[in-house]
Formats: structure tokens, sequence, C-alpha cells
């Protein structure tokens, strides 16, 4: 029996009318609540071996933190413009409900970079805890978690992306 065609058909017996929009919402969902939580666990792992007060200092470790943290919060809100979709011809040919699943996978990988982005400017302002005890980078860190959670894919987020790549993409 071939693997991929067992999990293919295990797959549609689990979501079989499952909107294929709303899988791809789910599985952006997941990975991004993965994404916010190493970060939140580091913090509390870094918070927890520093036993010292933390201070606030402006040394060149604390600015460097707070310049990544500002190149990725201007990343992750520009990236959408800046990002091709490969094969546009081949998705404009495609019936509407197909169209619009290959669209949402893209909105995943999409989303899966902008987080990435904001998860490593958010590790290094966490890192400076222990390296330098810095309330600093626990500042930055904290605002780029609440910048995660603020813009969590809901449903009626992931749909105004989706229609908004397509009008970006001209579809």
């Amino acid at each position: 029996m071939d693997s991929q065609k067992g999990r293919s058909s295990e797959t549609s017996s689990v979501f079989p009318s499952e909107n294929p929009v709303q899988v791809q919402l789910k599985k952006l969902q997941i990975i991004r609540g993965a994404i916010i939580a190493g970060p939140l666990a580091f913090m509390v792992v870094a918070l927890g071996i520093n036993q010292g007060d933390l201070v606030i200092k402006l040394e060149f470790l604390e600015i460097l933190a707070m310049g990544f943290a500002s190149s990725a919060l201007a990343s992750y809100f520009l990236i959408d413009k800046f990002y091709c979709i490969k094969n546009l011809d081949t998705i404009r040919s495609l019936p509407a409900d197909e169209m619009d699943s290959v669209l949402a996978k893209e909105l995943v990988t999409l989303g899966i970079i902008k987080s990435a982005i904001l998860e490593g400017a958010t590790i290094f302002g966490f890192l400076l805890i222990l390296i330098e005890k810095s309330m600093v980078g626990l500042i930055v860190g904290v605002l780029l978690i609440m910048v995660s959670i603020a813009t969590f894919p809901t449903s009626s987020r992931f749909n105004q992306m989706l229609v908004s790549l397509k009008f970006r993409v001209g579809l």
C-alpha cells in the first residue's frame, strides 16, 4: 500500500467537507501558535535563570535589539507588498475554489515567513535578559510577542488577506 495514498484518503476522511481555505487557516494558526510559544517559553526560562534585577541601559546590544525590533516590525508589515507568487498564469486558469486553495497555501507560507522575522528579533531581545540583565531586552521581546498575538490569523483576517492577495495579483 502506498503511504501517500493512505495519507490522502485518511486526511480527506478526517475533513470530508472542510473548506480547503479553512484547513490552511487552521494550519497557519497552529504554526503561529507554536512560533509564539517558543519565545514565550524562552522568556520564562531566561527570567527564571536571571536572579538579579533587570536594568535599563542603552549600550550597544540594547540599541542593536531596538534596531532589530524596528526592522522586524517594518518587514512584518511591508513584506506583503514584496512577496512574489510563482505560476500566476497557472493559478488564473484554475476554478475559483481551487484558486482560493492555492492562494491560501501561499498565505500560509507568507505567514510563516512573517512570524519567523518577528521570532528572531523576539528571541534576541529575550537573550539580552541572560547576557546583559537587560530590561530593554524584555520590553522589546514582550512588545514583539504582543504584535504577534494582536495579528494572530483569525478567520476574518485570513479571508481579508485572501481577498487582498487576489486583488494585488490581479485575480
